[in-house]
């Protein structure tokens, strides 16, 4: 739908691309499972489930509200849910094969999610080279983590971990992100991965964090140019029981203009 209003998609029911090609980059964008392009306010989705997409499971320019979806894809990006500013994501299960939540816009929710990580996304990702991807003012909550296909890849730094962040413009800003009530049932890779940030990330605050399998590799904040990572701050965040600390927990690689992590309890 082009510019849609007032509309709805509602199940049960399955909305299934079995047999169609993989659509990838800028020419699967016409070939999203469902696709609401252009400005739009009063989109619902709810009680549906995608699977096997030739590109996205969900995607909107508008707000959109999903609930109680089922979101499967198995190639590389075929990412799950993305939504306009003001657009919430909640009580799902997704288990896509590129990034499972985009979190591009201002206002964003993320809530009651279960998630199963595969190889080649992220479960939260913040931004891919746009301008206008500024998350400013979002929030995360509630969120289980039941498997990591990608928990052994940690020799390259790519797009693994649980909030990843590459390519950011130079004109994007990512403002107030609060991730909280994380629980982790299996290793993950990283928690936090930024790489090629040209803009602005600051306010990024990460609460009640269980990591009960552990965190394999090396968290990464990495900038270029004019960027800069400001005001990262974990509060009670547990690795195996043990509180994270910056001497203990969790293992970090900065460069660039990067303000030291903080912790609290």
């Amino acid at each position: 739908a082009e510019g849609a209003s007032h509309v709805t998609v509602r199940g049960r029911g399955i909305l299934s691309g079995l047999g169609y090609a993989r659509r990838p980059n800028v020419t699967g964008i016409p070939f999203n499972s469902v696709m609401f392009n252009g400005a739009g306010d009063d989109q619902l989705v709810e009680g549906i489930t995608v699977t096997n997409p030739q590109h996205f499971c969900l995607l909107s320019r508008g707000k959109l509200t999903t609930r109680n979806v089922k979101l499967f894809g198995w190639w590389h990006q075929t990412d799950g849910w993305g939504g306009g500013d003001g657009s919430s994501i909640e009580d799902s299960f997704i288990k896509v094969n590129d990034d499972n939540v985009k979190l591009y816009g201002r206002g964003q929710t993320a809530r009651r999610l279960v998630i199963y990580q595969q190889v080649n996304g992220a479960p939260f990702q913040l931004g891919w080279g746009g301008a206008g991807q500024n998350a400013q003012h979002c929030l995360v909550e509630d969120i289980d983590v039941i498997a990591c296909d990608a928990a052994d890849k940690t020799q390259r730094e790519g797009n693994q971990a649980f909030l990843n962040l590459r390519h950011q413009h130079a004109e994007s800003v990512i403002d107030g992100v609060t991730l909280r009530r994380l629980r982790f049932d299996c290793p993950i890779a990283m928690l936090v991965g930024f790489l090629q940030v040209k803009g602005s990330v600051r306010h990024i605050r990460f609460e009640e964090v269980a990591l009960h399998g552990g965190v394999n590799g090396k968290n990464y904040l990495r900038t270029e140019g004019a960027g800069s990572i400001a005001e990262l701050h974990l509060q009670d965040v547990r690795v195996g029981g043990v509180p994270a600390s910056a001497t203990a927990g969790l293992q970090w690689s900065a460069t660039g203009q990067v303000a030291p992590v903080t912790f609290g309890p």
